[in-house]
């Protein structure tokens, strides 16, 4: 092989080795990639909605009954002579589908019948138990906390504790007719307002199905309705919200809202099927 010697004027640029040729390095390109020019089609907002079945979100999916029926089909419903068991319902149910939460809240029960048991249980069993629904820590804490609060100061009759924003200050009442709003008036004592964990949720179940008992007030002929804690309260939740109304229905208050396509056109003439007694997410 021959080698070429250079000069540049005077400068000798001394002897040029051949070497290899080196091309630059190629961009990689991403797998998957859309092309530029091709549009994409539409992406739903909700895909749960397009779920054959599926009620959208934020509406109930529980069908209504007959408006002879004696029941709506909640698992409160199972509970209400037992206030603190229907008290420790509420942290099982709030935020989970009730296939999941009833079978392990019967073994809990089974377990953990009273407040005193509850209060001495060890948070670490309670959690393995409760496990399966998620949020085990927070959710046995809360427990062990409620038995040992109710053990101390059970609830008390007209005696309570105010909950910050309780109603929520945009509930809107039910257009009942003939009858004054009820549901925003805050700054009231609850009976239940001191225990850990008690919400929205928790304080709108146990004024609907228990606080009448606590106070001994009865319904029926005669009764004045105004006393009927359950006509006062307007609750955001999907399920407790579908409850009232069908109480309401089975007294001729009936009103339209949205959703109202699902499990709603048996109920309307007084037929319809049974409801399973579950509780959906909410």
């Amino acid at each position: 092989m021959k080698r070429l010697h250079l000069r540049s004027g005077g400068a000798d640029l001394g002897r040029l080795k051949p070497c290899l040729r080196i091309s630059p390095p190629q961009p990689r390109r991403r797998k998957h990639q859309w092309p530029r020019n091709r549009a994409r089609g539409p992406t739903p907002q909700n895909h749960q909605t397009e779920k054959k079945g599926r009620a959208p979100k934020g509406i109930s999916a529980i069908p209504w009954p007959p408006f002879t029926a004696q029941r709506f089909g909640l698992i409160q419903e199972e509970l209400q002579e037992k206030p603190f068991h229907l008290l420790i319902s509420t942290v099982f149910l709030n935020k989970t589908k009730g296939s999941v939460a009833k079978p392990i809240l019967s073994r809990f029960l089974e377990l953990y019948p009273t407040p005193e048991i509850l209060s001495n249980a060890s948070q670490e069993e309670v959690e393995e138990l409760i496990r399966p629904l998620g949020l085990q820590r927070t959710r046995a804490e809360r427990l062990v906390k409620m038995g040992k609060v109710w053990l101390a100061n059970p609830p008390v009759a007209d005696q309570g504790t105010v909950k910050y924003n309780y109603p929520p200050r945009n509930t809107r009442p039910f257009p009942i007719d003939g009858r004054e709003p009820h549901g925003v008036v805050q700054k009231q004592q609850w009976e239940i307002g001191h225990i850990p964990g008690v919400g929205a949720y928790a304080l709108d179940s146990w004024r609907i199905f228990c606080r009448d008992r606590l106070r001994g007030v009865e319904a029926g002929p005669g009764q004045d309705e105004a006393e009927e804690e359950w006509k006062r309260v307007v609750p955001n939740d999907k399920e407790l919200r579908a409850y009232c109304r069908w109480r309401w229905a089975q007294e001729g208050q009936r009103w339209e809202e949205e959703g109202d396509g699902w499990g709603r056109a048996g109920a309307s003439d007084g037929e319809g099927a049974e409801s399973e007694k579950i509780m959906v997410e909410t």
